[in-house]
């Protein structure tokens, strides 16, 4: 049985107990607290598509293929990029490492002629070397040649 509405009774908030306005103001309560009251997952559920009408996956899964496939030849290329450059930095420390040896060795060899003439020059007495500093003073006077002083 149903009853007009606004005859009299009507002193409570949702009318004047009538059932047939309780009803669906309750139900429209319960369906607005249980669509904020849903979990996150529930939500996702409720929102998805079935598997009957989602869209064919193969196009896109082809699509991401071509994708990493290109990506592979892109990291490809650059990987025989770094090993070019990895060899060509090998050869130059190889070639420079052979180089600074060289030059060791010959600052070795230049060092070991040096106390080798240093030894000798210790052994000369220091009276014989003025004595030969002398004798090519006494020849340089006696040869003039080489100053333009005497012509032939």
């Amino acid at each position: 049985m149903r009853k007009a509405p606004g005859k009299a009774g009507a002193s409570t908030p949702l009318g004047s107990g009538d059932t047939s306005r309780i009803g669906p103001v309750l139900t429209a309560c319960k369906v607005c607290f249980a669509t904020l009251l849903l979990m996150p997952n529930q939500l996702a559920a409720a929102n998805a598509t079935p598997a009957w009408e989602a869209p064919d996956p193969l196009p896109v899964m082809r699509r991401e293929l071509k994708l990493l496939l290109i990506e592979m030849n892109v990291l490809r290329v650059e990987v025989e990029q770094l090993r070019a450059m990895e060899r060509e930095a090998r050869n130059t420390e190889e070639l420079l490492s052979a180089s600074v040896n060289r030059i060791m060795e010959s600052r070795d060899h230049w060092r070991r002629e040096a106390e080798r003439l240093r030894a000798l020059i210790e052994q000369v007495p220091p009276w014989s070397l003025f004595w030969w500093r002398c004798v090519d003073a006494f020849k340089a006077w006696r040869n003039p040649t080489g100053r333009g002083l005497h012509r032939a």
